[in-house]
C-alpha cells in the first residue's frame, strides 16, 4: 500500500493505514470487529436466546417440584450447579458478541473455561456418587461416605476451583487486553489478546 509522496516518489503507508482514493496520502483503516448486527451473531444470540429461555424454563420445573421424588432422586443441589453452569454458557454468548473491551476480554477469558468446567464438576461429582452408591451396596449395607447434598456441593466447588487457580495465574502472566491484527494489508480486525 503506497501513496503519490511527491510527482516522482511512492512511499509506503504505515500499518493501519490506507492510500486514499486519488492517492495522495494515506487515511486510517476503520477497525472491524464482530457486532450485534453481523448475521453471524444474530444466529447465534438467537440459539443462546432460546437456550436460556429453556434452561430457565427447566429451572422453574424443578423449583415447583423441588420435594418430589423424582427431582430429589436426580440430586437438585448438583442439578441447580448443572443448570446455572448452563445459563452461563448461554450468557456468555452475548458478551462474545460485543464489540472487545478489557472488561468483555476479561470477562470472555475467564468465564469461557468456567462455566464448561463448572458443568463437568457436577456431571462428575453426581456420576462418580452413584459409582460409589452402587459399589458400596455390593460389599455393606453401609452407607458411603460423602454422599451428603453439602459434600456433593463440596466436591464439585473443589474441582471448580482447580479451573479458577489456572484463570487466576494465566491472568498473573498474560493480562486480558484488546489487540488490532491485520490478516490482509486493508484489514485492521479488533480482538481479544490470546483468544485466538
Amino acid at each position: 500500500f503506497e501513496y503519490l509522496r511527491d510527482s516522482q516518489h511512492c512511499a509506503a503507508c504505515d500499518q493501519g493505514y490506507k492510500p486514499t482514493a486519488n492517492f495522495s496520502t494515506c487515511e486510517l483503516i476503520p477497525e472491524q470487529y464482530i457486532n450485534y448486527d453481523n448475521p453471524w451473531a444474530i444466529s447465534a444470540l438467537t440459539v443462546a436466546t432460546v437456550g436460556i429461555m429453556l434452561t430457565l424454563g427447566v429451572f422453574y420445573i424443578f423449583l415447583v417440584n423441588t420435594d418430589t421424588p423424582v427431582i430429589k432422586a436426580a440430586g437438585r443441589e448438583l442439578s441447580y450447579v448443572l443448570l446455572l453452569g448452563t445459563f452461563m454458557e448461554f450468557s456468555m454468548t452475548y458478551v462474545m458478541v460485543a464489540p472487545p473491551t478489557e472488561l468483555s476480554c476479561t470477562v470472555i477469558r475467564f468465564f469461557l473455561g468456567f462455566c464448561y468446567t463448572l458443568c463437568y464438576a457436577a456431571v462428575v461429582t453426581k456420576t462418580n456418587l452413584i459409582s460409589r452408591i452402587f459399589n458400596s451396596g455390593v460389599q455393606s449395607m453401609k452407607k458411603p461416605r460423602y454422599t451428603s447434598p453439602k459434600s456433593q456441593l463440596l466436591i464439585t466447588f473443589m474441582l471448580t476451583s482447580v479451573q479458577v487457580v489456572i484463570n487466576c495465574i494465566w491472568f498473573l502472566f498474560d493480562q486480558p487486553r484488546v489487540t488490532l491484527i491485520y490478516p490482509t494489508p486493508d484489514t485492521k480486525l479488533r480482538i481479544c489478546a490470546g483468544l485466538g
